[in-house]
This record gives C-alpha cells, sequence and structure tokens, in this order.
C-alpha cells in the first residue's frame, strides 16, 4: 500500500525534500553539541579551569535548551518551524564564537551555557520532528522520529570527529569557529520547509493550550516525562564527561573521540531500528527494554577493567540503547495525543530531559573533582536506567481522540 500525505496523495518530492532538509538541521545542530564534550581537556589546559566548571557551562546549555524548548516548540507549531530554526542558528553561532575567545567562566557560562541553550532549543531535533510529522502519512510518524535521530547520530560521529582533528591540527578555538559556520548553514537548509505548507495536516478543534491541559491530567504522560528526565541525565553526563573519562582511566584523548564515535555509529542503526520497530510494536516495551539495557550496560564500566579494545566494545554496546529511547517516546506521544501538537508536547518532555541533562552534566564533574573517579556516577547513572524502566511499565498507550477542524476553502 503505497503511503499518502494527510490531504491523501503520495509524498511528493517536496516533502521528501524537507525530510532530508530537517534531517541536515538535526545533523548540525545535535552533532554540534555532543563534539563539545571534546573540548573539555584543551580548554581546561588553556584556561587553568577545572572540570566543574567545564560542566557547568554544558550544565547550563542543557538547562537553557530545556527551560526555552516548550516556548521555542509552541512558536514553531503556530507560526511555523522556519523562523525558530533561523533564530536558533543565530543563538549557536554567537554562542559557538564567544565560547572561543571566553576567558573568564562567566563569559564561558553565558557563551557556551546561555546562547548554545538557545541555539541547540531553537535548531532541535523536536522541531525538526514537529515540522515533518505534519507533512507524512500517521505511518510514517515513528519512522520520521528515527530518521531525525539517526541524522543526528551521524552528526555526531562526524564532527565529534572532525572536531578533534582540528583541535589536533589547528587548535581548539579554530575548531569552535569552524562548528560556529557549520551551524549557519541550519538557516538556508531550514528555508526548504517553507515548500511544503500545502502538505500540512488539518489542526484539530483543540487548541495547544488545551492539548497541555490533557497532557497534564494524563497520567503516562508524567510517566513518559519521568523515564525520559532519567535518560537527559545519563545524556547530560554521558556527552560531557566521556571523553574526559576515557582520560582518566589512562586511556589517549584521541580515544574519547573514538568512543564517542564508535557509540554514535551503533546508536545511528538502532535508533533508526527502534522508530522502525514503533510503527508495528509496542512503543511502551521497547521503551521499557531499551532502559533496562542501557542501565545494564553501564554497571559494565564500574564492573570491569577497562582497556582501549574494551571500552570500544562497551561504547558500541551503549550507542544501541543510547538515543533509541526517542522515536518510541515521540510515537508514544503521537500515537496518546495526536501528531499535530507533537512538537509541542515534546517540548516539554525535553525540558524534563534538559534538566536531567542539566544534572548530569554538573554531577558528573562534581562528583570528579570531590572524589578523583567517575566511578560513584556510574553507580547512579545504571540506578537510575532501572528506575525508568520500572516508570514505563504501567503507562497506557490508548489515543485520546481529539476532533479535527473542518477543511477552510
Amino acid at each position: 500500500m503505497t503511503a499518502t500525505t494527510a490531504s491523501g496523495v503520495r509524498p511528493s518530492t517536496i516533502v521528501y525534500a524537507c525530510i532530508v532538509a530537517a534531517s541536515l538541521v538535526a545533523f548540525l545542530s545535535f552533532g554540534t553539541r555532543t563534539s563539545l564534550g571534546i573540548f573539555l581537556e584543551p580548554v581546561l589546559q588553556a584556561r587553568g579551569w577545572d572540570r566543574e566548571t567545564f560542566g557547568l557551562a554544558l550544565a547550563i546549555q542543557n538547562l537553557v535548551w530545556g527551560l526555552s524548548q516548550p516556548f521555542f516548540s509552541a512558536w514553531a507549531d503556530s507560526k511555523g518551524s522556519v523562523r525558530v530554526l533561523c533564530s536558533g542558528a543565530l543563538f549557536y553561532v554567537i554562542g559557538l564564537t564567544g565560547m572561543a575567545f571566553a576567558d573568564t567562566p562567566l563569559a564561558f557560562y553565558i557563551f557556551g551555557g546561555v546562547f548554545n541553550g538557545l541555539g541547540v532549543a531553537g535548531a532541535s531535533w523536536t522541531i525538526c520532528v514537529g515540522a515533518v510529522t505534519r507533512i507524512v502519512p500517521p505511518a510514517m510518524q515513528s519512522w520520521i522520529a528515527g530518521l531525525a535521530i539517526t541524522a543526528s547520530s551521524l552528526g555526531q560521529i562526524v564532527l565529534t570527529t572532525l572536531s578533534q582533528g582540528f583541535i589536533m591540527v589547528l587548535d581548539w578555538q579554530t575548531s569552535l569557529l569552524i562548528l560556529a559556520g557549520c551551524t549557519a548553514c541550519i538557516a538556508p537548509a531550514a528555508m526548504v520547509l517553507l515548500l511544503a505548507r500545502k502538505d500540512a495536516i488539518p489542526a484539530p478543534r483543540s487548541s495547544v493550550s488545551e492539548t497541555l491541559k490533557l497532557a497534564a491530567g494524563s497520567r503516562s504522560f508524567w510517566l513518559i516525562v519521568f523515564g525520559f528526565t532519567i535518560c537527559g541525565l545519563h545524556a547530560g553526563f554521558g556527552f560531557t564527561h566521556i571523553p574526559g573519562y576515557i582520560v582518566s582511566i589512562g586511556l589517549p584523548p584521541e580515544a574519547g573521540a573514538m568512543a564517542m564515535g564508535a557509540l554514535g555509529i551503533t546508536n545511528l542503526f538502532a535508533s533508526y531500528t527502534s522508530g522502525a520497530l514503533g510503527q508495528t510494536r509496542s512503543k511502551r516495551k521497547l521503551l521499557i527494554w531499551i532502559y533496562g539495557l542501557r542501565a545494564a550496560t553501564m554497571l559494565a564500566f564500574v564492573l570491569l577493567t577497562l582497556d582501549q579494545p574494551l571500552m570500544l566494545a562497551l561504547m558500541a554496546v551503549l550507542g544501541i540503547f543510547w538515543m533509541s529511547s526517542i522515536p518510541p517516546t515521540a510515537g508514544l506521544l503521537g500515537q496518546i495525543f495526536g501528531p499535530y501538537y507533537i512538537g509541542t508536547l515534546l517540548g516539554v518532555v525535553s525540558c524534563g530531559h534538559q534538566f536531567g541533562s542539566f544534572v548530569g552534566a554538573w554531577l558528573g564533574g562534581f562528583i570528579y573533582d570531590r572524589t578523583g573517579s567517575y566511578d560513584l556516577m556510574w553507580w547512579i547513572c545504571a540506578a537510575l536506567g532501572f528506575v525508568a524502566m520500572v516508570a514505563n511499565l504501567p503507562v497506557k498507550e490508548k489515543p485520546i481522540e481529539q476532533a479535527v477542524k473542518p477543511a477552510v476553502s
């Protein structure tokens, strides 16, 4: 059976062009964000700061991202995604450029934390998913979420590797300026989305505020938020501190880039597969398995003695359960509340995720500076992973029907 758009026709070349453009935005935005952990060691060596200072900057970034994401998402759902993505690109360029020249912790917090946080929120994968799910048929929506995360993972692999190479060949400041140039390309890519406005699905009778009230009264919604908040803590710790953790156990700095690449490669395929499975399998059960197996993998980092090959193998396994939680999360929200305001709902859920990321990025540095080891943080991450697994057991997948506005001729 051929897939059709909401308007009843097969997806056009323009629709597929928009899918590619949104994927490119996710590639550039998330790839840049996840590469920033590579800069920990060179920045600390150049500035003489401690790990908590660097970790707090990225923690602020995650917090600002989380707090601003619902507003950017609601703005995109009501006024269109293009202007939101372009504003995100502008914030990103300012933040990365400022990071390169910040010579005090306060300046580093402002540019690396506040401006980059606004940049990644305005140009986030949630905005991309929200834009594209309104122009594709329901059968493709879980796949779209998986594709966005796959593009994000590919960005992590490519931009993390390139950043490490630029740092080694040039220097860390030039590398940040190159990343700023990459994020500037988000704006022209976003313009492509203007071409498919006529293919958008009709809006439901309920407004965005009414949909948010409906979600707020749903126990399942808050269980999803709770589990995703723990997921954010894992991500904040991992993206900020795993490169530093690898150096702390006696492995060379380039092993950090290799580790993030290994995580990104398996994450790329796992996220796509997760999105595809979400079209035919229970999304709740997918989340339960993903959170539980991620937690079990994290235990191995403190229970085993790691050399470089074993560390890379563990990072590859961790990548299978890393961002593969996002497609079933997005799919659950669309299945329960409908696809039209999925961007706004993802923004609210991402607020919890980024609060967790704030805690993970800061707490990892706090624990290391006081204990000289990341072991306690790995134990905390594993324990909370099992909590997230249990939290998703009572989630109800039954859709909540919403009336649709009649088409206006």
